[in-house]
This record gives C-alpha cells, structure tokens and sequence, in this order.
C-alpha cells in the first residue's frame, strides 16, 4: 500500500526511489559505456489497478528520470486502469498475492 497511501510512502517509498535512482543511474551510465539503449516500462501493481491509482508515484518518479536522461519511457498504467473490472483484470494478468504478471496469452 506504500504507493498509494501517503504515511506508508514517507516510511517504504522515499527510501526506495533513492536507492532505485542510484542503481538505475549506474546500470543507465553502464548500458551508455558499451553503446546498449534503455527504455524505462512501468506497470501498476494489483493495488494500484484495484484503487485506480492514476497518478502513481512510479510513473511521476521514472518519467522524470527518464526525461533528465533522454531515455525513453512507456507508461503501462492506462492500458491496465481502462479494463472495466479492476478484479477480473488482476486475476486475468497477476500471480495471486504478487506485483509480477502471468504467463497471458492475447489473441
């Protein structure tokens, strides 16, 4: 919940993205050394899809990121936030209990 619950964010996030912008920026540097482009994904967690979490602190942190750097950057949370049960589109996507997808097959 510490992405969509202010008091969790100043106790998990803050610290987070420090760390998350120190090890990304190092990997960015690394990646630039040996002529290998990055592009920067997000995608919302089952929580932030189940709240309608529109205006994460992911995509405002890593889009800034990535505009400092120049690095492209794709925002996957309006793809998930349009599907008309919130539910169903976490169980349809999610590993129950975790943030990583399933295996989907789209046809």
């Amino acid at each position: 919940m510490w992405t969509i619950n202010e008091e969790h964010f100043e106790d998990f996030g803050t610290a987070g993205f420090l760390l998350a912008k120190k090890y990304m920026s190092q990997l960015h540097e690394l990646l630039r050394s040996h002529n290998i482009d990055l592009t920067v994904v997000v995608y919302p967690w089952p929580d932030q899809i189940y709240y309608g979490d529109q205006h994460s602190p992911h995509v405002k942190f890593w889009r800034g990121w990535s505009n400092e750097r120049n690095v492209p950057f794709v925002d996957l949370f309006p793809l998930f936030l349009e599907e008309p049960s919130r539910l169903k589109t976490i169980r349809k996507y999610y590993f129950l209990g975790d943030v990583h997808w399933t295996k989907v097959v789209i046809s």
